[in-house]
């Protein structure tokens, strides 16, 4: 199983949405395999999260964190299986080795039960949940968590949340949360209300509103936050559209949010996507992100983010030798207005990238990666600065053969990278040594060690944060 999943937020969200993507953007890649056999299941997963702050704030760095974990579940009875978890960071901070013990048990036709504690480095926690199925359409559950951090201080949570199906078109759903920590005067209540609604065939709309308030003993805040969302696939039912002339996908989200308490701040966000297959040999995206705060209470801009690009694949079918792949990005991002003379306020950058792989032989690969950036800050007392920066990262990739399943199809690739700062005057360069292999169609996996510290992308955001040593790597492929 491969998920893709991004999320964005403005402003910080609300307390609830902030725990869940611990970012203002966040990016997850999850990778999944199972096997089983009764009574026995075993289940693998890798998990690569990608965190950023382009919106709201410049105190935080782009992080990647990489886990690997692992689940053996074990069928008792029809009723009841126990398991066991296993997670452990690879990469990034901070480390979190955790273990989880816990029991799945049907109570009866329509009722079902989960306990588990899990106990790790950052902390421990214990979860109790249930779940009943009222009928084919609808069910409710429920659940009651406490977790203690490394200082142990404890927070209890309360979760209920019904979903139900009106008609074959249409769902609705609500979530509502309680929150609060032993010793603290200070409680979270956390709403959600959705619905999902399917046009026709090709067409889906969503809607939310969620709502979460906090109460301490000096300050009272809430925070509300509408959303809208539609998706368009032009050919539902085919399996595989990189053949059809003409398939396209249209994603389109607006967000709207407020916060009101000591400070009282309004924000936006539209995220729009677009997929087009011109032929089976040539396809187009696109991209165009918005976002914009501002401070009610002082009547500012205190962020204003825009992202658009467009970006062109050649794969052809018949005569495969030969891949192209071009991006042409555009971004903006203005950040919170700060003293000090040195301060960045407003960065605008354009990035051109292009990627080409060439066939050499049947075991031989030949890939070459160029891109080039213009980034003009307004920095303080300075004033505006430009800068040019250069990428520069060829591979040689070599696939083995061999009678062994283990070793057979595995891609050896040695990479070169340089890149060049002109403003700087600065100059890096080194080797990455990586195995890679094709997991499915639509997914390659790869480890290996990376000497630079500098990634391959060049982005509007300082790469300020090191990249450098062992890496696990998952490519998604469309």
């Amino acid at each position: 199983m491969l998920r893709l999943d991004d999320q964005k937020l403005l402003d910080d969200g609300n307390t609830a949405s902030r725990v869940q993507t611990g970012a203002d953007k966040t990016q997850t890649i999850t990778a999944q395999w199972r096997h089983s056999k009764d009574p026995i299941g075993i289940t693998g997963e890798f998990r690569q999260q990608k965190t950023s702050a382009p919106v709201t704030s410049v105190l935080l760095e782009e992080d990647t964190q990489q886990f690997v974990a692992a689940k053996v579940d074990y069928k008792l009875s029809k009723q009841l299986s126990v398991f066991g978890e296993t997670q452990f960071t690879v990469s990034g901070d901070p480390d979190n080795q955790q273990f989880s013990l816990g029991a799945n048990a049907t109570l009866n036709k329509k009722l079902t039960g989960t306990i588990k504690g899990t106990f790790g480095e950052l902390g421990h926690s214990a979860m109790l949940g249930v779940t009943s199925k009222i009928n084919d359409r609808s069910s409710i559950y429920t659940s009651y968590q406490m977790t203690e951090d490394k200082s142990g201080k404890k927070t209890f949570s309360t979760v209920f949340g019904e979903s139900k199906h009106i008609n074959a078109k249409t769902r609705i759903y609500r979530e509502e949360r309680f929150s609060g920590r032993r010793g603290a005067e200070d409680d979270l209540y956390g709403g959600l209300f959705g619905a999902d609604y399917a046009l026709n065939e090709k067409w889906a709309l969503v809607a939310s509103y969620e709502r979460s308030q906090i109460d301490t003993d000096t300050t009272e805040s809430s925070n509300d936050a509408f959303a809208i969302g539609a998706t368009f696939i032009s050919h539902p039912r085919v399996k595989d559209p990189s053949r059809i002339e003409g398939y396209s996908k249209l994603t389109l989200r607006g967000e709207f949010r407020s916060e009101d308490g000591a400070v009282e701040r309004t924000s936006m966000l539209t995220a729009n996507k677009l997929f087009y297959q011109i032929n089976p040999d040539i396809s187009l995206m696109a991209k165009a992100y918005y976002s914009k705060t501002d401070n009610d209470t002082t009547d500012t801009k205190e962020a204003e983010f825009t992202e658009a690009g467009v970006g062109v694949a050649y794969r052809p079918i018949k005569h495969d030798r030969h891949n192209f792949l071009g991006k042409v990005t555009y971004q903006t991002d203005q950040s919170p207005p700060v003293q000090g003379d040195l301060a960045t306020l407003l960065r605008k950058a354009i990035i051109l990238s292009a990627e080409s792989a060439m066939d050499l032989s049947e075991r031989v690969q030949l890939i070459a990666k160029v891109a080039y950036k213009q980034q003009k800050e307004e920095v303080g007392a300075i004033g505006e600065m430009t800068s040019d920066t250069y990428l520069v990262a060829p591979r040689l990739s070599y696939q083995i053969k061999s009678n062994s399943k283990w070793f057979d199809q595995w891609l050896v690739g040695f990479e070169y990278r340089l890149k060049v700062v002109k403003l700087a005057e600065d100059k890096k360069g080194g080797l990455v040594l990586e195995f890679e292999r094709e997991l499915s169609q639509l997914l390659n996996f790869g480890f290996g060690y990376n000497s630079t510290d500098f990634t391959d992308e060049l982005s509007v955001y300082d790469d300020d944060y090191s990249v450098k040593g062992f890496f696990i790597r998952l490519t998604a492929k469309y």
